[in-house]
């Protein structure tokens, strides 16, 4: 039943109810206004622009420094561009044509640009943009296209670089952008060769060197000067660009290669390799564990019209690793031992080589060894002697230099044993001028296996009674101490609780969090019985936090006497701001290693029992002054049999408030 004091104000009500029925369904109200005579059309194939346009390039990201055509600027910078679209009416975007394009030159890179916010000249929303495959594409919002019919205007930003072979083989790029955005000229800074250096060892011991030049202009009469390290010597006939020789005038240390004219590089630029071979007094120097300390090497190249040369260096890291040994794996009754023997870069010739390995007691070997070549083939085998504490294998003539690999297995003499095993592995060379070295490994038994432990040694519950009315609740977990071993540490026992949980009610309009902490005016109480335990003799209580906090327990006599017998209880408790919701709580305990958990919850209900949103738009042409702010609540009749009470309705130029109870 809707009952009105007068035909106006009904009129208003009539208006409000069917406003608030919406928003209880879901609906949004839209503005009033007059049916468009074109229908708008999104996905109209896009126009060209070809006029109106204006185009700005600046030197950094932010827009704040013009670009200078006079200053030259080096191959693959970043160039910050922007285009401003200034439509005529015959090419304006309009309600049935509303995407238009426009397609950037071809001698540019213009990064590609997912969708996008797209705004006017005033800084409004009037649509979304993307730029691909150097073509930027904008389509203008309906309610924008309606309310700016003409004198349309856009401005998007973009980067590009320029193509490859830009200036082609003068230093100068000039830019036409379409539809009247104009011309740019970019200087081309061609003074710059860019290039690297580097090293690869090969299996004969010597070594390759790559010069890898990538020049983006045409050069003439390139020339590069490669200076060795005293540690390094070039090998003849060696030197190749992109595969084929190139002849080379070596004097001592310095090579100088003429390369003549090269034209633009590709992305791989051009390849000048060569090669060099340690001395014999490097190669003596690292036999003995030595590093090298003349190993640089250098390279530098100049062209006709540079001013400074470019250059790019390197240095070889070489070095030996004779034994490299791993820790015992397995059981007691069977130690896997693993040796690998030539890891290093640089590879010794095993021709001669005597492996010795050395047991330090508490074990003896089992089975066999096998030795393995660099492809996991087996080449040796042999039965160990199970009393003797060393074996040895000698490696034959024909070795080579490669990576050996030799496994065994050893036994504890007391597999009952926790004390800790070594051995001792070490490669003996056929003379001075080969390096050798050794390493150690070791097992530590983990003892006889016990049995899995599959006690919980916390538990939780909640008192959770006035939660509801003053956010309280007061949480109580047992430290199971009297399942614990008669042996245990209790140093080592810790009690954590720093996982708060709270999942808000779905119909809820309280805070995100819900408040949720630790009381921080009271502190956890301990307990053992009737005896309450004291904090800094019987526990420390670490960082007690509104989030966190962490107890660990003390050697106390009351601690000691507690273990296998009695449990300590800890009490402590939370708040929150009573926002409906499941509030959570986990507690841990850590024993011997083991980490064991125990959770509980509450729930604070919520009784609102209808919570809508929805949304609505002002009509200027109402006419306000049909409305009495003095009017007095009105009660409306519903056909699901509820009833709405519009407490109190406030009205000023623009918003109306209302606070509405349904039942």
């Amino acid at each position: 039943m809707l009952r009105l004091s007068n035909n106006a104000i009904g009129r208003v009500l009539v208006a409000i109810l069917a406003t608030i029925a919406m928003l209880v369904t879901g609906v949004n109200l839209t503005p009033v206004a007059n049916a468009a005579e074109t229908a708008y059309n999104p996905d109209a194939p896009a126009v060209q622009v070809t006029s109106g346009v204006t185009v700005k390039v600046y030197k950094d990201k932010n827009h704040t420094q013009l670009y200078d055509p006079n200053q030259p600027v080096a191959i693959g910078q970043t160039f910050y561009g922007q285009i401003s679209f200034d439509f005529s009416d015959a090419e304006k975007p309009t309600l049935d044509s509303p995407t238009r394009s426009y397609k950037f030159p071809d001698n540019i890179n213009v990064k590609d640009v997912k969708s996008s916010t797209l705004y006017d000249s005033e800084g409004n929303v009037a649509g979304t943009w993307s730029i691909n495959n150097g073509e930027v594409t904008a389509t203008w919002n309906e309610d924008w296209l309606t309310q700016h019919p003409s004198n349309i205007t856009s401005f998007v930003s973009f980067d590009f670089t320029l193509n490859e072979d830009a200036g082609g083989n003068d230093n100068k790029e000039h830019i036409t952008f379409p539809g009247g955005g104009g011309d740019i000229t970019i200087t081309i800074d061609k003074s710059k060769v860019s290039g690297q250096k580097d090293y690869e060892l090969n299996d004969d011991g010597t070594v390759t060197f790559t010069v890898t030049l990538k020049p983006q202009f045409a050069v003439q009469n390139m020339v590069v000067t490669d200076t060795m390290g005293s540690n390094f010597t070039f090998v003849d006939g060696s030197f190749q660009l992109d595969g084929k020789p190139v002849n080379a005038v070596v004097s001592g240390q310095k090579a100088t290669i003429t390369l003549g004219d090269l034209a633009k590089a590709d992305k791989d630029g051009y390849q000048l390799t060569y090669k060099a071979q340690l001395t014999d007094a490097a190669k003596q120097l690292l036999a003995q564990g030595k590093k090298l300390d003349n190993a640089q090497n250098v390279a530098n190249w100049t062209w006709d019209g540079s001013d400074n040369p470019g250059e790019a260096d390197v240095t070889p890291n070489f070095s030996y690793k004779m034994v490299q040994k791993s820790n015992g794996s397995g059981t007691a009754s069977d130690i896997k031992w693993t040796v690998k023997l030539n890891t290093g870069s640089l590879k010794a010739d095993m021709g001669g080589y005597k492996f010795t390995d050395q047991l330090q007691g508490g074990q003896h070997y089992i089975g066999s060894y096998t030795v393995k070549d660099a492809k996991g083939k087996v080449v040796a085998t042999g039965e160990l002697n199970g009393s003797a504490d060393s074996f040895n294998y000698t490696f034959p003539d024909d070795a080579g230099a490669q990576q050996y690999t030799i496994e065994y297995h050893t036994a504890l003499n007391d597999e009952n044993s926790t004390a800790k095993v070594n051995n001792h592995a070490e490669v003996t060379p056929p003379d001075e001028n080969h390096p050798g070295g050794s390493d150690d490994g070791s097992y530590t038994p983990k003892g006889p296996e016990q049995p899995e432990d599959k006690n919980t040694y916390v538990t939780k519950d909640v008192d959770s009674s006035t939660a509801a009315t003053d956010g309280k609740a007061e949480w109580t977990s047992l430290v199971k101490f009297s399942l614990m071993a008669a042996n245990t540490d209790p140093t080592s026992v810790q009690f954590t609780d720093e996982k708060l949980e709270f999942d808000k009610a779905s119909n809820a309009d309280g805070s995100k969090d819900g408040g949720f902490g630790f009381d921080q005016d009271r502190k956890p109480v301990l307990t053992i019985g009737d005896k309450t335990l004291t904090e800094g003799t019987d526990y420390s209580l670490d960082k007690y936090g509104a989030d966190a906090f962490k107890i660990t327990f003390k050697s106390s006599n009351a601690i000691k006497a507690a273990i296998g017998k009695s449990d300590v209880q800890v009490k402590y408790w939370t708040v929150s701001d009573k926002t409906p919701g499941v509030y959570k709580n986990t507690a841990k305990v850590k024993y011997n290693g083991k980490t064991t958990s125990a959770s509980n919850s509450y729930d604070i209900e919520n009784t609102n029992l209808v919570n809508k949103t929805g949304s609505m738009k002002w009509d200027k042409d109402f006419d306000w002054s049909q409305i009495d702010p003095a009017d007095t609540p009105r009660v409306l009749g519903w056909p699901t049999g509820r009833s709405m009470s519009i407490r109190a309705m406030a009205v000023s130029a623009r918003s109306i408030h209302l606070a509405i109870r349904l039942s």
